[in-house]
């Protein structure tokens, strides 16, 4: 009878250790994504369960940007002075990413970084006036003390247009921005679903992501 009662005692001593290390670990995570949360003007990327949370907690002030690359057409500087320069919506609508379309992180839009800069007189993408950017960026419904996260797909998950993105928009004076580790690729491995749109759904303004223009106070 004493063997049977120790036995029982370290079972339940076990039972109990493993429900308090369960329990701990919950806790732990818990608090590493408020941390995250806390420090989110800071860190450089973002994972796909810090995503998760960000879309949980942020709420309407979290923007998700595909930035997936998209040629500019060949056109002259000329041309592109004439017919393009600061046309934001235009460029918008007529550049827009077949493969965004077809696929992306439910609520992104569409960030085109090469409809964000301009061919320059030395440089292939100059930096437009402030505020030219700001029309831009309003058009994606991207508001001032927003969290902007930013990914994209292809070659190394797209990293280097996202990058590209990321830094554009710091440029700009945003500081809540955010790349996505692993893209589109790393989205979809750890289970979750990319969202398809039909053409018929995009008013050239949006992507056809989001719905409304808010103010936006955005740059320095």
């Amino acid at each position: 009878l004493l063997l049977i009662f120790s036995i029982t005692l370290l079972a339940s001593g076990e039972i109990h250790k493993a429900e308090g290390e369960k329990a701990f670990n919950l806790y732990r995570n818990r608090v590493d994504n408020i941390g995250f949360l806390s420090r989110s003007s800071m860190a450089p990327t973002v994972s796909v369960a810090q995503l998760r949370e960000l879309i949980k907690t942020a709420g309407s002030s979290l923007r998700i940007l595909d930035a997936t690359y998209r040629e500019r057409p060949a056109i002259s500087r000329e041309e592109f002075q004439a017919e393009w320069y600061g046309k934001m919506e235009k460029a918008q609508k007529e550049w827009m990413s077949d493969a965004y379309t077809k696929e992306h992180i439910p609520s992104a839009a569409f960030f085109n970084c090469e409809a964000a800069t301009y061919p320059g007189q030395y440089e292939k993408s100059a930096l437009y006036p402030a505020d030219i950017f700001q029309q831009y960026v309003q058009l994606l419904g991207v508001n001032k003390g927003d969290t902007v996260v930013v990914y994209s797909r292809g070659a190394c998950s797209g990293m280097l247009w996202a990058a590209r993105a990321w830094w554009l928009l710091r440029e700009y004076g945003m500081e809540r921005v955010h790349v996505l580790e692993g893209g589109l690729d790393r989205w979809k491995a750890e289970g979750r679903r990319g969202h398809r749109h039909a053409h018929s759904d995009h008013d050239g303004r949006l992507g056809g992501c989001c719905t409304a223009l808010r103010s936006l106070r955005v740059l320095r």
